[in-house]
């Protein structure tokens, strides 16, 4: 069991963020503050803000075997766009650009 999750140590991390990321978002932020004012800095609630947490929902269920390299390429596309945005919009972008590290580690350790 230790060499398991060692192994898919990124994975599991992975797949937290996202299910936080989505739980964030469907409570509001009632037990996530912080988390919460990082995503609403990035993306505002608005009608459409609903299909944040169902992503971040679906790709992390997709992390069996079979799937989890295209999930995990979505995810990593995802961060990659939120990157660009902060450095276009001239924002800090430490959280994003961290991110996108763990996400480019998970892809080349599940590829």
């Amino acid at each position: 069991m230790h060499n398991l999750i060692r192994r898919n140590f990124s994975l599991l991390v992975l797949a937290g963020v996202s299910f936080i990321g989505a739980f964030s978002r469907l409570t509001s932020g009632r037990y996530t503050p912080q988390w919460y004012a990082y995503q609403l800095e990035r993306a505002p609630n608005t009608r459409g803000t609903w299909f944040i947490p169902a992503m971040d929902i679906l790709l992390g269920l997709l992390f069996p075997r079979r799937t989890r390299t295209p999930a995990v390429m979505a995810i990593t596309v995802f961060f990659g766009l939120g990157l660009g945005l902060r450095v276009v919009a001239g924002k800090d972008f430490t959280g994003d650009a961290a991110l996108l590290v763990l996400a480019l580690l998970t892809l080349s350790t599940t590829w």
